[in-house]
Order: C-alpha cells, then sequence, then structure tokens
C-alpha cells in the first residue's frame, strides 16, 4: 500500500488577517456610522463582505511537491530534490493532524478546513525532519491504512486535536 499526498509550504497569513482586521473595523465604522450619521448602510457592507469573502476564500498553504507514503518508506519530493526516508530507521516519529479538506469546523458551521497544518515529524540520522502535507477526504483512509502498517514496523506517535 502506498499513498501520495500533496506537499504543501505555509503561506504568510498576515494578509489574512489584515483583512479581517479591515472586515471588523468596518463593521465597527458601520455601526458608528448609523449610531451617529444615519449614513448609507449598503456601501460599508458591501466593503465589509468583500474583505471577509476574500480572507475566507484565501488559502493559507501552497503544493510545493508531493510525497509518498509506502509501508516501508516516506519519499519526499520537492522543488530542492528528493529525498527518501527508510520508516524502521526513523526515530520519535509523530504524525500531527490538524484538519481534511473540506471538513466543516463543526455540525452547523459553514466554514470548512483547508486540511493544511498535518505533518509528519521525525529524527533521521541526527536530523529533525518535518514534512507538511495536504489531507483530503479521498486520502484519508489510506493514510489510516499506511499508519497502521508503521505501527507494525516502528512506534508512531499520533496527535489528532480535533
Amino acid at each position: 500500500m502506498h499513498l501520495d499526498l500533496p506537499l504543501i509550504e505555509a503561506r504568510n497569513t498576515l494578509l489574512i488577517r489584515w483583512l479581517i482586521l479591515a472586515g471588523i473595523a468596518i463593521l465597527v465604522l458601520t455601526a458608528l456610522d448609523l449610531m451617529f450619521f444615519s449614513g448609507n448602510l449598503a456601501i460599508w457592507a458591501i466593503a465589509a463582505s468583500i474583505c471577509f469573502g476574500i480572507a475566507v476564500s484565501m488559502k493559507d498553504y501552497r503544493i510545493t511537491g508531493s510525497i509518498t507514503l509506502s509501508a516501508n518508506e516516506i519519499i519526499l519530493n520537492a522543488p530542492s530534490g528528493s529525498a527518501s526516508f527508510p520508516v524502521p530507521q526513523l526515530e520519535n516519529l509523530e504524525l500531527q493532524l490538524a484538519g481534511r479538506k473540506g471538513k466543516a469546523f463543526a455540525f452547523n458551521s459553514l466554514a470548512t478546513q483547508q486540511g493544511s497544518g498535518n505533518s509528519i515529524n521525525f529524527r533521521y540520522k541526527g536530523e529533525n525532519v518535518k514534512i507538511s502535507f495536504l489531507l483530503e477526504r479521498e486520502t484519508q483512509a489510506a493514510l489510516t491504512a499506511v499508519i497502521h502498517e508503521w505501527s507494525q514496523i516502528t512506534t508512531i506517535k499520533c496527535f489528532n486535536p480535533g
């Protein structure tokens, strides 16, 4: 069994944060405008909606390559080159699962997770390695199977906050 996952790199989320702050500031200004000046609500509401819409639609990652997970090795295909890591030789193998792309944050939530924040961390030949990947619904079952295969070979710690 092997699994191919997109290798991702975190983007600078500063722009997303600024857009959210701008949307909140516009909403506050809208409230002040309505209380004191009886201004035009439509213009303010459209401006705040645009800020929030852009912030929500932006991804906080970019795909930079791929990672192949199999029962015996992890193969990293990045722009800087390829690397292979034999699973039996890995120390402190940890899997961080922060979210799955498209999964709702809560039962009645309109927003969904982006699938980023997932990583495989380990120590190989004295170096700490962290590989961030995108998890999608279609690959979740295969990832579970690979984790089961790894647990037969070595000790693995899985962290899933949600």
